[in-house]
């Protein structure tokens, strides 16, 4: 849940990635940047909690 926080431009906003539906337009003369919004360690926080839900995981094959 991001409670109205922006995404960070990294593909995940609907509204910025080229979903299709939408493709983000950047004016001539300007290229596209990011800034990292959380440090290594938190990203490897996310990226190890993430593997506890996924659909291969023990809590998913348990509420299944």
């Amino acid at each position: 849940m991001s409670y109205g926080m922006a995404q960070s431009s990294t593909g995940m906003n609907p509204t910025t990635a080229n979903t299709g539906m939408m493709k983000e337009k950047i004016p001539k003369g300007y290229s596209k940047g990011s800034i990292n919004q959380f440090t290594p360690e938190q990203m490897q926080l996310f990226q190890q909690m993430f593997g506890h839900v996924g659909p291969e995981s023990y809590l998913s094959k348990l509420a299944g």
